[in-house]
């Protein structure tokens, strides 16, 4: 199925309901960039976007809040 990338707008080919053979199951993300993208984006985004992103959050010092207080 054809998806408009919730990041940067490029129009790419989204498998979800086959997600083995969907471009973004080669992407590795942790826990914390799963849980950022999902809060951040409400469809679905493109392997450049997933791989820039979850490269950007390896690299920061990014700690989620916690929701003790």
């Amino acid at each position: 199925m054809k998806k408009i990338c919730s990041n940067c707008q490029t129009t790419f080919i989204c498998n979800a309901n086959d997600i083995a053979n969907c471009q973004c199951s080669s992407v590795q993300l942790d826990k914390t960039a799963i849980a950022l993208l999902e809060k951040t984006y409400k469809d679905c985004l493109c392997i450049s976007c997933l791989q820039k992103i979850g490269s950007s959050l390896k690299k920061s010092s990014f700690v989620p809040p916690s929701k003790e207080r």
